[in-house]
């Protein structure tokens, strides 16, 4: 009970204290999620204006492959050096396109005389060939029909890939025959292309060229009628580098991009990047992503923003901002009115020391046996 009197004259300020806080918190708790939300909405801006970039790039690049069809349609034969300076003219400022090729349908009983030609033509020990496992390049088996390599441009970085027959390779042909039958550009899942030498995926867009003046109404019409595919070999990286842009804006700088072909099983879904444990969608645990959806040669692309790990709250300076402006105001305030009780309490020991001295004076006065006299000078 001695003590109620000191806590009954600091309630005020324990109640100030406690209302500084309680009002600093709650401001703290408005504004964070203000701020999240504008911070959300701008990242959501910004990745669909990037997703946009890409695709206009993605579009570029794919135009310059099935450019290739209507060379074929305006000529009866292409020469090697025709094909050259047609495509040369495509790459320009097409960043992402390893090669532009011409892949032919080659009859056994014409192996011999494709790869003679291509010989003549300059190509010394030019033939058809395939990939072991190990990655050796052999001698193609024989088969019914072949899909080489027979025009590639350019041919510097490329040369590798000359003679290759495309139906040696499961994923090449799957795509190949869903182009020769639906008449449209098919792209393939992601590869390794035969010429890869940094460290990023790549596909590859078939567009099937049939024989002038056949028809080509029907499955089996477009079978027959097939002469063979302009290639596009395309470096996934370089595509989704070449289309970013504004990079040096404070979401770009703390946004991760992913790239997945969900039409692939799960565990080669992921397009880019190529390193990194995220292989699909479904990996990718924060909350706060934008998805966009692309269609690619017959494939469905999914663009996937994130915010970079530790930077998604990036936004929290502003309410940090209110919190301390919040406690400090309180810590000022609380302050004061310490310094105003300490004064009071030093007033009242003051008051309680004379009133003291004064009953000890009356008590003296009262009770002394002789007189006292007092005069007022």
């Amino acid at each position: 009970m001695e003590q109620w009197p000191a806590v009954k004259k600091s309630l005020p300020i324990i109640l100030v204290l406690m209302a500084g806080i309680g009002i600093s918190f709650v401001a703290y708790f408005f504004t964070d999620k203000w701020a999240e939300e504008k911070w959300i909405r701008s990242f959501e801006r910004e990745s669909i204006v990037h997703a946009k970039n890409l695709e206009q790039q993605l579009g570029l690049t794919l135009g310059a492959i099935l450019s290739v069809k209507a060379l074929y349609q305006a000529s009866e034969q292409v020469e090697r050096a025709e094909f050259k300076a047609f495509t040369n003219l495509e790459l320009v400022d097409r960043i992402g396109i390893q090669a532009m090729e011409w892949v032919p349908r080659v009859a056994l009983e014409d192996r011999a005389e494709f790869e003679a030609a291509a010989r003549r033509d300059g190509l010394t020990g030019f033939k058809f060939t395939e990939r072991k496992s190990q990655g050796q390049m052999i001698p193609v088996e024989e088969r019914t029909e072949y899909f080489p390599v027979f025009f590639v441009e350019p041919l510097a970085g490329n040369k590798s890939a000359l003679g290759f027959d495309m139906g040696s390779n499961p994923i090449r042909l799957e795509a190949m025959h869903k182009a020769r039958d639906s008449g449209k550009a098919v792209a393939t899942s992601r590869i390794t292309l035969v010429q890869e030498s940094g460290n990023q995926y790549g596909f590859l867009l078939f567009e099937p060229i049939y024989q002038n003046g056949s028809a080509i109404d029907t499955v089996e019409q477009r079978r027959t009628a097939l002469q063979g595919f302009g290639l596009g070999v395309l470096r996934i990286g370089d595509i989704v580098e070449a289309g970013s842009e504004r990079k040096d804006t404070e979401l770009a700088v703390h946004r991760d991009l992913f790239l997945f072909d969900t039409l692939s099983p799960v565990g080669s879904q992921q397009l880019y990047p190529r390193e990194g444990t995220i292989e699909s969608r479904a990996d990718i645990m924060s909350s706060v992503c934008v998805d966009i959806s692309l269609q690619v040669g017959g494939r469905d692309w999914l663009i996937v923003y994130c915010p970079t790990a530790g930077k998604a709250n990036v936004w929290r300076w502003q309410s940090g901002v209110v919190l301390f402006a919040g406690l400090m105001g309180t810590g000022m305030q609380v302050a004061y009115l310490i310094s105003i009780l300490r004064k009071k309490l030093e007033v009242e020991g003051l008051i309680e020391g004379l009133r003291s001295s004064d009953d000890r004076y009356r008590a003296l006065f009262d009770n002394a046996h002789d007189m006292i006299q007092s005069i007022d000078l």
